[in-house]
Order: C-alpha cells, then structure tokens, then sequence
C-alpha cells in the first residue's frame, strides 16, 4: 500500500508540472503544444488509474477486516431456529426439498431476519445470507455508500416539515397572539421490484464442493448493483415498477429562499457544451466554488461531490484563482479520499459527462438529501427446475424504493446549453 501511495504522489507532482507548462504556453501563446496536450492528459490518466487501484485495495482490506472481526464459522448461528432454517433453505437449493420449510420460516422470523413463505412467491433466504448480499450490494454501489439506506414496510410515507414554526419579541404582559404553523409534506418513496434469474445444473448443485449459497449471492449482486444504482441515480421512477433516482427530479436555477420544495439547485458551467474558458476575469473552477457556497452552511458538515471520472480527469486540472492551488488533492494516506476543494470525491459512472445541459456532478449532503428504501421480507428465492431444463433456475426479487428528501442539501453542476 506505501508503494501505491508513494506512486500517486509522484505521478501527481508529475501533472501539476505538466499542466503548469500547458497552462503557462495558453497564456503566453494562446493555445499549448499539441505533444504537451497529450503528454499532460496521459499523466492526468495515470494518476485516474492510481487513484483507482488505490480505492481498490482499500475497499479489500476494508473486506479482510470486517472478515477478521466477524463468526470464522458461518455455521455456528446462535439462534437454533435460524441454524435449522438455513439448513432447510440449503437442501431447497440443492435439492428442492421444501418440506416442512414454511413452518421453519415462520419459527425463524424476527426483526432483523428476512423470510417470507411461498405463498408469497418463493422463500425469504436465511438472514446471514441477506445480509451478505445486502453488504456486497452497498460496496459496490455508489449510492448505496452515500445515501440513507433504510428497512421499511410497505406503505411506507415519510412527514416532513417545509417551514419553521413562528416566533416573536413580547413583553412580560404584552399579549401571546398565535404564530405560524411548519407546513409538512407526505412524502412517498417510489417503489419497484428487482429481479435475476440465475440458472445452474443440477449436476453442479449436487456436487458438495459447491457453494450454491456463495454462487446465488455473487450471481444476484452483481445483476441488482448496476440495475439499481442506475436507476437511484436517473431513473424516471415507475411506480410499482422502478425507482426514482436522484437526477430525475425537478431542476432549475432558483436559490433556496424561493425555490420549491422538492426541487433541486443547479449551477451552471458557464460555456456552452463545455466548462468556462479561463482568463484573466473567469476560472473554470468558479462553477465549482459557487456550486460548494450555494450549499449552506449546515449541509457542509459530512458533504462529498459526486461525478463519473471523466469529468474527474478534468476538474484535476483546475486551480483556484486565489493562490494558484490545484482543487484537486489526491488522498495520499491509507483511507483519505481524493478531495476536490477539500470535501471528498465518489465517482458514480452512472451520471452523465460533458454535454450540453447535462447534469455532470452534484454537491451536498447525500445522506440527508436523498434515501434508498428495502423493502421487508428481503431477498426472495423461487426455485425452477422445469422452465429450462437441464437447468435450474433461481427467480430472485428484491422490492426496493428511493425518494429526494431535502431539495436544499444538494447541488448540481449543469454544463451550459
């Protein structure tokens, strides 16, 4: 890991010269040296691929800890009722033996476990293995790691207030008259439901050297990460079908004071199709600076920003216009991310890249700005063994929701039309 830090140090000094040097023949020349150019963005690419590498090994060490931390034998479950019920659900998968399973999942039921019986479309998987697929589903998926992530049930409505109560100066007789209400607002997630339809041979499933809970886990994850951190980053919502992402509610450019509620903040670019051209009165970077003091001051504490990386590659090339500082600094200790104006960086290849009128990085407080609703009892499992034979199929569904809950705690970068 020193290795991989000291690389990203270097290969940064690197592109800060680089750069310079293109920056210092723009303003003398007017443009820069075209072999410049290149060797300036192969340099910003290695210090993108570093980077990368750098979040990867920390995400795995993250894993082997938590591993080192937790039960070294999965078998060995407290509960009795949830040990014999895990049994039960893995002879279903391998053998369909669903004898006695139902009263099993109901014996095993509790707060914090998901089972559901199959007269509600398949068999609720045992908690451990939920809950596996439920941390392999939050480190991939960048929003999952940013957003509030909640249980609910359905039906689930959220209140919340659209004002402050009112309030005055009186004197120690003076009249009490009424003051003003907060209004609330209803608030409703939109919900949809995810599905994967792994298939195996039976053959494979017999062999005892098979984890077929392991390969369920692993099959379904990596088809419900990318399905639903597309869609709580763009999606239209779909009621009963998909839902809402964060980017697919109302935008415009109006501030706070007099803004909807419900409707989010953005700043603009400042160039049409493309960041503003430096000179001696603009700095691209403004976009950015203004986008970051839009915020207020109370959504600061605990914000990041977040963007896909080629427009990474691009913001690292920026400095401010106070002191000629790069706003980009990479995070050259073991668990500090990348920052772009001090707050973190997420990068979230979901999100649109440069373009006109494309929303291409958000700013604020994700955790208070935007929730992710799973829905109860969980994963669900039905298995088919005669849809397409000689294969078993594994019908796997997840309900889940999402929905915006403080227009104010987010910004977002709009490139100019």
């Amino acid at each position: 890991m020193e290795k991989i830090l000291g690389e990203l140090k270097q290969a940064f000094e690197d592109f800060k010269k680089a750069n310079d040097e293109r920056l210092a023949q723009i303003e003398k020349k007017g443009h820069a040296d075209p072999l410049l150019v290149e060797k300036v963005e192969k340099v910003n690419a290695k210090v993108t691929e570093i980077d990368a590498l750098k979040t990867k090994f920390e995400t795995a060490l993250a894993r082997m800890e938590r591993m080192s931390l937790g039960n070294p034998n999965p078998e060995a479950e407290v509960d009795a009722a949830k040990a014999e019920y895990r049994k039960a659900f893995k002879a279903f998968l391998r053998k369909g033996v669903d004898n006695g399973l139902k009263e099993l999942s109901i014996k095993a039921v509790h707060e914090d476990v998901n089972t559901v019986t199959d007269d509600e479309g398949g068999f609720g998987v045992p908690e451990e293995l939920d809950r596996t697929v439920g941390k392999l589903l939050t480190e991939a998926s960048v929003m999952r790691q940013v957003c509030l992530v909640q249980k609910v049930g359905v039906g689930y409505v959220k209140l919340f207030s659209t004002g402050e109560a009112g309030a005055g100066w009186v004197g120690e007789v003076d009249a009490r008259p009424q003051t003003g209400a907060p209004g609330l607002a209803a608030l409703t997630p939109v919900f949809g439901e995810m599905y994967a339809n792994p298939a195996s041979t039976q053959r494979a499933l017999d062999d005892i050297f098979f984890d077929v809970e392991g390969w369920l886990s692993e099959e379904v994850t990596k088809k419900f990460t990318k399905l639903e951190n597309t869609e709580f980053t763009t999606g239209a919502g779909v009621a009963g079908v998909s839902p809402k992402g964060l980017f697919a509610y109302p935008v415009n450019a109006t501030a706070d004071a007099t803004r909807a509620f419900g409707t989010l903040q953005w700043i603009v670019t400042g160039a049409a199709a493309a960041w503003a051209t430096a000179s001696a009165t603009v700095n691209p970077a403004d976009a950015l600076i203004n986008t970051t003091m839009a915020l207020k001051s109370g959504h600061r504490a605990g914000s990041a920003w977040m963007m896909p990386r080629s427009i990474v590659t691009d913001v690292r090339k920026f400095k401010d216009s106070v002191n000629g500082a790069y706003i980009w600094q990479p995070g050259i200790q073991v668990g500090m991310p990348s920052s772009l104006l001090g707050y973190p960086i997420v990068e979230n290849e979901d999100m649109a890249g440069m373009g006109a009128g494309n929303y291409i990085a958000a700013f604020g407080n994700f955790k208070t700005a935007f929730a992710i609703y799973d829905v109860g009892p969980g994963v669900r499992v039905l298995r088919d063994p005669y849809t397409a034979k000689p294969y078993v199929l594994f019908y796997t569904t997840k309900r889940v929701g999402s929905m915006l809950l403080d227009s104010e705690a987010v910004k977002i970068v709009k490139v100019s039309a």
